[in-house]
């Protein structure tokens, strides 16, 4: 066996059984994901919903769609946007969100955004809130999104 072919047996072999290390873990990576989240944050409140904010990302060949918000903090989520109504800005459920091929769709205050419906506890400045979301292609994303001050209006009562 020639020098070359040591080290290769060594590397595809050896090594992902000594670091744990193997092609599919890298190979799911989220970093490789279409999907990416930027800058998420769930604004600060009392109660009884808060709302979550933050930039999806698709860097894919394909439109998709958030689907689903899983968050322990709260009882349930809803998916929201705002819709004009005889000239009043009212929040509205809706099935998905769309995120464009190659680009972002931004969910900020006074748009899109992910309702936490009857949290279980007061959400406060500085505190960290687990955020799992489901897409209609892509798999599931999960981090943590901080939760920064009320400052604005937001989150309607249900």
């Amino acid at each position: 066996m020639s020098r070359t072919s040591k080290m290769f047996f060594l590397i595809c072999c050896w090594a992902p059984a000594y670091t744990g290390i193997t092609l599919g873990s890298i190979l799911s990576s989220p970093a490789l994901a279409d999907i990416h989240i930027e800058n998420p944050w769930v604004r600060a409140s009392t109660g009884p919903n808060a709302a979550l904010f933050m930039t999806l990302v698709n860097t894919g060949e394909t439109p998709e769609k958030l689907i689903d918000a899983q968050i322990d903090a709260c009882a349930h989520t809803e998916l929201h946007t705002h819709v004009e109504e005889n000239g009043v800005f009212r929040m509205r459920e809706v099935a998905f969100i769309e995120i464009p091929t190659r680009g972002s769709t931004n969910l900020k205050p006074g748009e899109h955004h992910v309702m936490l419906m009857k949290i279980h506890s007061p959400l406060q400045e500085g505190d960290e809130v687990p955020v799992t979301l489901s897409f209609e292609k892509n798999d599931a994303v999960t981090f943590i999104a901080p939760v920064k001050g009320m400052g604005g209006g937001c989150c309607h009562k249900k």
